[in-house]
């Protein structure tokens, strides 16, 4: 098919699908238990915050009523949830070199299912905590994916949260609590150049390092900046291995014409640098050797829009970024690799019960590394369009079937530089206790 003809599509998916909304960051059924609260206090509809559970997510995980210290709570409450989605995936992707000839190969099968295990909340009336174990899949490993303390108000003001540990950075959505579950945004974890890359830093994984954040009351403008170890990097001997700044900012307001009832723009940008030159034993590099530190970059702005009942909106985001990386991170490149990308994401919420979504990525390599790679090498195009629908929402307990589609495009990485599509349906139902 034409790249155009799929544009197209997309853009009358955003239209008829609805809006995009906030992403849903690390909401567990754990705070409405603590809390005694139903699910919909925080969400527009699972996991979609709406403007309270925003701002309970940038306090810390408080209501800041006075019972957010775990000695106000019943002995019983345990801060603890579970999260997994077992469900059924048919997958087909074309171009695959065989023995036979070039093939479309396809598979259908129920997932092994994996899970998340979150504890999060406050371990006094001013520390805040997270921590997320993933994996359990068919190969039954696990990891901490996530662990964090935060000190809050410091000095007495929320403009001042210290956060440190593991954590993810505040992307303008978040690339593991969104609500498309088989495709993920291009735009923070594309790799120019290939295996030729010595970096493989994805801004959606979880970073090392330290965090300040703060708001004002109600988060209609907020910052966070981190100071981080690039993940994908195999560290350098500085002070701070690998280090890298990245900073977020966003201003929410209500503008006066009737139907549109909230405007939010941001930008974010990461600026790192990332060893070149390495003491290596047989051949290879020793992590932790690094030196010549190299810098790469990715930066970049968005714009929401809010239509409609805030507590069932139709919403769309528009995410539009530059990544640079210098020309020493590649093996015998001959230039820095630029590129652009982005996303348009749009969602809307009937009902509470409901929510229909969409979403347009893309890729556009502007300068290749190396000579030898085509103009377009590694462009991407991504359409993902589903449905969410909760059948419990309660103080206790969340689950929702969840189905939807996937197309990408990669062009240019095949047998004889042809171009390699997937297509992916999924189906699942997604429950949290």
């Amino acid at each position: 098919m034409r790249w155009s003809w799929w544009t197209a599509l997309s853009a009358a998916a955003g239209i008829v699908w609805g809006l995009a909304s906030p992403h849903s960051a690390e909401a567990i059924p754990a705070f409405a238990r603590k809390y005694n609260l139903s699910c919909t206090a925080c969400h527009e509809a699972w996991p979609k915050l709406n403007d309270f559970g925003r701002a309970f997510r940038d306090n810390g995980y408080r209501l800041k009523t006075g019972t957010d210290d775990p000695t106000d709570q019943v002995p019983a409450y345990w801060p603890v949830s579970l999260r997994t989605s077992p469900g059924y995936s048919y997958t087909t992707t074309s171009n695959q070199a065989t023995d036979e000839g070039l093939r479309a190969l396809k598979t259908g099968s129920f997932e092994h299912p994996e899970a998340d295990i979150l504890a999060g909340g406050t371990v006094a009336s001013k520390v805040s905590f997270l921590a997320v174990i993933a994996g359990f899949g068919k190969d039954s490993m696990a990891a901490i994916e996530s662990a964090w303390v935060r000190l809050d108000d410091l000095g007495g003001t929320s403009w001042l949260n210290l956060k440190l540990g593991k954590h993810e950075v505040d992307q303008p959505r978040s690339g593991h609590r969104g609500l498309t579950l088989t495709q993920g945004y291009l735009v923070y974890s594309h790799r120019p150049g290939g295996d030729a890359n010595s970096l493989d830093f994805d801004l959606a994984e979880n970073q090392l390092g330290i965090e300040l954040a703060g708001h004002d009351r109600g988060s209609h403008t907020r910052y966070a900046v981190s100071l981080v170890t690039a993940n994908g990097a195999l560290g350098s001997d500085a002070f701070i291995s690998s280090p890298t700044l990245y900073a977020h900012a966003t201003h929410r307001f209500h503008p006066a014409p009737r139907g549109l009832r909230q405007v939010r723009v941001g930008a974010f940008g990461a600026l790192g640098w990332s060893p070149s030159l390495f003491a290596t034993e047989g051949g290879q590099p020793l992590p932790g050797s690094g030196h010549d530190n190299k810098r790469f970059s990715r930066m970049g702005g968005e714009l929401g829009l809010w239509f409609g009942p805030l507590a069932t909106p139709a919403a769309i985001t528009a995410v539009l970024a530059r990544g640079s990386e210098a020309r020493e991170l590649f093996a015998e490149s001959q230039r820095d690799a630029i590129w652009y990308g982005g996303f348009v994401q749009a969602e809307a919420t009937p009902r509470l019960s409901m929510t229909v979504f969409s979403r347009y990525d893309w890729i556009r390599n502007h300068q290749q590394p190396l000579d030898g790679f085509a103009s377009s090498y590694r462009d991407e195009d991504a359409l993902t369009g589903g449905l969410r629908y909760a059948l419990v929402y309660s103080n206790r307990a969340a689950t929702a079937w969840h189905a939807e589609y996937t197309w990408r495009r990669t062009r240019a990485i095949g047998a004889a530089g042809l171009d390699i599509a997937t297509r992916q349906f999924f189906a699942a139902i997604d429950f949290a206790f």
